[in-house]
């Protein structure tokens, strides 16, 4: 089963350096912001989902492969 990001488990994302994580929804491809200050107005039990389904906290990497 795959683990519900809650807004408690944000991490404040102005004061490190990236990769910055952020939410990710595996049906649609959305990505949002998973900066904890971007969702002050919600309780820390808030789950966030998309298309119905939880979202992923992810790190995006770009790979440039040569053809």
């Amino acid at each position: 089963m795959q683990k519900l990001v809650h807004v408690r488990d944000l991490k404040d994302q102005t004061e490190s350096d990236g990769p910055h994580p952020i939410l990710f929804c595996e049906h649609c491809g959305a990505e949002d912001s998973a900066h904890r200050g971007d969702y002050f107005a919600l309780p820390p039990e808030h789950v966030f989902t998309c298309c119905g389904w939880p979202m992923r906290l992810v790190v995006k990497r770009t790979v440039y492969t040569v053809v």
